[in-house]
């Protein structure tokens, strides 16, 4: 029974760990879910056999951290983008008449104000987003850093410091390779997953 658990929790982890590569690839937050919801099962798998508690709490933290701050992300670039966007067409507008002189005279004005809110609604977003994003990767960094040292897997804790890093770096599209390159070590450290694992281990996580 325990090594089909084992085997269970290997798949999925290796599954979790491949689809949240091809979500970051597509920016798909469903993908990104899915993936942590994979995770998390495997973990709680290891948890059961292991027999440690709240083994999985910090994973959770992170995970929701990790959705909410996506989001954010995801939803700061598109308001920021599609702003400057917006207000470089309207400055290079040719507009003739008295209604384009209220409108598009003053870089103040009617047309020109909204463009200050939403770019800094979005770099508001951006910011909370990266500040969230790097608290996950901290709380993955320590996490996934302890279950390496728990099971003597180097890929554990070079998925740990890859990801951390791609955190660091995730406010430039930087990050996410360097996000892909620790989702990689992540599906490997679960394939080495040893057939049996112990139901007690000194470091617990």
């Amino acid at each position: 029974m325990q090594n089909k658990e084992v085997f269970l929790s290997r798949l999925l982890g290796e599954i979790g760990a491949i689809i949240y590569v091809i979500s970051l690839a597509t920016l798909n937050v469903n993908l990104l879910i899915v993936s942590l919801v994979l995770l998390l099962i495997a973990l709680e798998g290891i948890q059961k056999i292991s027999r440690q508690k709240n083994m999985t709490a910090t994973f959770v933290i992170a995970m929701i951290l990790d959705i909410v701050g996506a989001m954010a992300l995801s939803f700061g670039y598109v308001i920021v983008l599609s702003t400057f966007g917006m207000e470089s067409y309207a400055g290079n507008f040719n507009c003739t008449g008295p209604w384009c002189n209220l409108l598009l005279s003053n870089p103040f004005g009617y047309i020109r104000h909204p463009f200050v809110w939403f770019k800094t609604v979005g770099t508001i977003a951006t910011l909370l987003g990266y500040v969230l994003s790097i608290i996950s990767g901290s709380l993955y960094k320590n996490f996934y850093t302890k279950l390496g040292n728990a099971f003597s897997i180097d890929s554990f804790k070079r998925a740990a410091g890859w990801i951390y890093w791609g955190r660091i770096l995730s406010i430039v599209f930087v990050g996410i390779f360097a996000d892909f390159v620790g989702r990689f070590f992540l599906a490997i450290a679960f394939s080495n997953l040893p057939d049996s694992l112990p139901t007690h281990y000194e470091e617990a996580v």
